[in-house]
């Protein structure tokens, strides 16, 4: 929480739209991370587990909200982790720093009764969205 409360805050509030609806949406892709990395941790299998636990979140926040969220997704994990378990912190990625330059295509859900919720959750599934 750490990371998104201080470095990571403008790229969570770019991508919170889009985060959350992985987290409504893609619920199993996310448990099955959860899951092969608590099976290898429980194999004895090391450090390597977190960074294959952090390579599949990327997969589905990339699949989902674009290839720039990569670097959020990765700086947050890295720095929980590398708190969680420290003796694993220098065997974890090495996470490009997030900047506030980059440009996205911006898609608005008026306010107001005009749009449906099933118009909102088309527009949040697009993963070609941001949200002032």
């Amino acid at each position: 929480m750490k990371y998104t409360c201080n470095a990571g805050y403008s790229d969570a509030m770019k991508y919170f739209y889009c985060l959350e609806s992985v987290g409504l949406y893609h619920t199993d892709s996310l448990i099955n991370c959860s899951t092969t990395e608590q099976n290898a941790l429980a194999n004895n299998v090391g450090c390597s587990a977190y960074n294959d636990y952090i390579g599949c979140l990327k997969i589905v926040y990339i699949a989902n909200c674009g290839a720039d969220v990569e670097k959020y997704i990765c700086n947050l994990e890295v720095s929980g982790i590398s708190k969680a378990a420290p003796d694993c912190a220098t065997a974890l990625p090495t996470c490009l720093k997030s900047t506030t330059a980059t440009t996205m295509t911006k898609r608005f859900i008026p306010r107001g009764g005009s749009v449906t919720a099933s118009d909102a959750r088309k527009i949040l599934l697009s993963g070609k969205f941001i949200f002032p």
